[in-house]
């Protein structure tokens, strides 16, 4: 059976509904057992290595970069049931604007999609009390994701219960 097939496979029966049953309730199971142990106040991700996991499993560039923004929003969701109060996510560096115009303007793209899209669910945001922050050089961004980027940090400006959720815009340094 071809790797291909093999994933296809593997996609059908994580997606069914028993299967998504069993994993959100061992996702809770497992975010319970964090909460008895120490949890830290921050967290902090660096988004690296969607281009090489797109590589290695052959498939598009950008494809390997929404696969991991998935993951990241797999990955917050257990950061505030765990308790965590402060995320920050390094998502855009110099370099990435080094890439083909192709990429930069996907990545782009996909920022303002994305936060298009928590900005009209801003319950979400709103249930986690969690406030959006920008850091770094916001003149590196085009206008039109600025607009997305500013619409979901004044969204979110009055929530203050819990979590903070930073981006940073800038160099490694």
């Amino acid at each position: 059976m071809s790797s291909a097939h093999l994933t296809q496979v593997r996609k059908w029966f994580f997606q069914s509904p028993p299967a998504e049953w069993v994993m959100k309730q061992l996702r809770e199971l497992l975010i319970g057992a964090l909460r008895l142990g120490p949890v830290p106040q921050h967290v902090a991700f660096v988004m690296d290595g969607n281009r090489r996991y797109a590589r290695n499993h052959q498939i598009e560039t950008v494809e390997g970069h929404n696969l991991g923004f998935e993951a990241l929003a797999r990955i917050l969701e257990v950061c505030y049931k765990s308790g965590v109060k402060v995320v920050t996510i390094y998502a855009f560096s110099i370099e990435n604007f080094k890439r083909s115009r192709y990429e930069v303007d996907a990545l782009m793209d996909m920022a303002k999609v994305k936060l298009s899209q928590l900005a009209q669910h801003g319950d979400l945001l709103d249930r986690y009390g969690a406030s959006i922050r920008i850091l770094g050089q916001r003149e590196l961004v085009k206008p039109d994701v600025l607009e997305a980027i500013d619409r979901a940090v004044a969204l979110t400006s009055g929530n203050d219960r819990y979590s903070n959720l930073y981006f940073s815009v800038s160099s490694k340094n």
